[in-house]
């Protein structure tokens, strides 16, 4: 579904004229040219404030076809809704049952915003008494944080990183984040969980009975 969903966000009709720049069908729309922003290195330093205040604008009002913030707030609050569940389970869970994890992944700045987002939320549940329920994942592991240029196309790799984040868990709620969904790496990780959300909950619950048993 992920990679169907990328095709889709490529299907931008090409622009043209003078300071239009051109957008090709073949990149997905986070990796484009933004007919808005052709012409910054060209301006002052007010001139790039005010592009750069106009394209941020384009994250409310929406973008071509694409759908604006306000059109996701459904959905943004069916993901704060997992996350309070998943706080409250992990906050009362009984004996012998592993807790709840949020896991969120990504690629690069995706990456790093997961690594920066866990350990502010981790902190914010700490400082209320309340156990960390976030774990984060990056493409290429830790390095991920500090170096540029780690691949993104493994999806195999994100699914293997997905089982070992979740080890000895209860459930899983798995947040991708990218821009594009141009990342296999996030996409795979998500095509995973989707496709089989019952594997992570029964690999967890076999780990605790094992540990129990020892």
């Amino acid at each position: 579904q992920w990679a169907a969903d990328v095709a889709v966000a490529t299907e931008m009709p090409s622009s043209s004229g003078p300071g239009q720049g051109a957008a090709s069908p073949s990149l997905v729309v986070t990796e484009a040219v933004n007919e808005l922003s052709v012409d910054l290195d060209a301006v002052d330093a007010e001139g790039i404030a005010r592009i750069l205040r106009q394209t941020d604008a384009q994250l409310f009002s929406g973008y071509r076809h694409l759908e604006g913030v306000y059109e996701c707030l459904e959905t943004v609050e069916d993901v704060s809704r997992l996350f309070a569940e998943c706080i409250a389970f992990t906050s009362r869970r009984s004996a012998g049952r592993g807790p709840c994890a949020v896991v969120l992944a990504g690629c690069g700045t995706s990456g790093r915003i997961a690594w920066f987002c866990c350990r502010a939320f981790n902190r914010a549940l700490e400082a209320q008494g309340l156990p960390p329920v976030f774990r984060y994942l990056v493409a290429g592991g830790d390095i991920g944080l500090v170096l540029g240029g780690v691949a993104e196309d493994d999806p195999r790799k994100a699914e293997r990183d997905l089982r070992e984040v979740s080890r000895g868990c209860e459930s899983v709620v798995v947040v991708g984040i990218t821009c594009g969904l141009s990342a296999p790496y996030v996409g795979g990780l998500l095509e995973f969980a989707g496709r089989s959300p019952g594997v992570l909950e029964r690999s967890g619950r076999q780990e605790q009975q094992q540990q129990q048993q020892q």
